[in-house]
């Protein structure tokens, strides 16, 4: 079973549906890694809070855009920034339906299923 949580400020955070959890967040990034360290995982898309996860050892995946910044490198699935961090890359520009495809597998993997 997975229980989803929409870390998002703002507006963003309206957009979420129903069944997700919408913890109130803050600029406040302490409160944020407190929050990251009581998640199984994180799946987000290059960030501040992909970074914090990723320092703090969160299992994470990043989707990433067709050229990402250099941060991520331009090729493979891991960086070598953060071992926990799975990063998932667009194969041509506007392609997220593979990236998103790759995030089901990766996860259905994790989850054992």
């Amino acid at each position: 079973r997975v229980d989803w949580w929409a870390l998002q400020m703002g507006d963003a955070l309206s957009q979420a549906p129903p069944s997700v959890h919408r913890p109130a967040l803050t600029t406040n990034w302490e409160a944020t890694a407190s929050l990251l360290a009581t998640l199984d995982g994180l799946i987000t898309i290059d960030s501040g809070i992909a970074h914090l996860a990723g320092a703090m050892g969160v299992r994470t995946w990043v989707l990433l855009k067709h050229i990402p910044d250099w941060r991520w490198g331009v090729t493979g699935e891991r960086t070598r920034w953060y071992p926990s961090v799975t990063v998932l890359r667009q194969a041509a520009p506007g392609d997220w339906n593979s990236v998103v495809d790759a995030f089901t597998r990766s996860l259905r993997e994790h989850l054992g299923d």
